[in-house]
């Protein structure tokens, strides 16, 4: 069950990233898909906007095709664009993760 507070974020996001999805641009964007490290139990710091793509339906679920190295380097480099490199760079070693990804140096 989603709160409000998600819905609220979500949506919130979803309009500052200009409605459509993130990937295909085509489709409005319904969902939010974490884009560079997947969702894990226990670890709600990576629920935030460094870490989600907003994504229409199909592409978030059909096929698998947000789960790849070619999207995730996409992304890591549009969150550069987005929000600096340092930035992004102080998220990363920020995250309480035993094992920091190494693509995004």
């Amino acid at each position: 069950m989603t709160s409000n507070h998600d819905e609220m974020f979500k949506q919130d996001l979803i309009e500052r990233r200009g409605w459509n999805c993130e990937w295909c641009k085509i489709r409005p964007a319904t969902d939010l898909h974490h884009a560079l490290i997947g969702r894990m139990k226990g670890h709600p710091e990576l629920d935030c906007e460094e870490n989600l793509m907003c994504a229409c339906h199909f592409c978030h679920v059909g096929k698998k095709l947000l789960d790849t190295q070619e999207v995730k380097i996409w992304f890591w480099n549009e969150q550069i664009n987005r929000y600096g490199r340092v930035h992004m760079l102080d998220w990363i070693k920020g995250l309480p993760l035993k094992v920091k990804p190494a693509m995004y140096r």
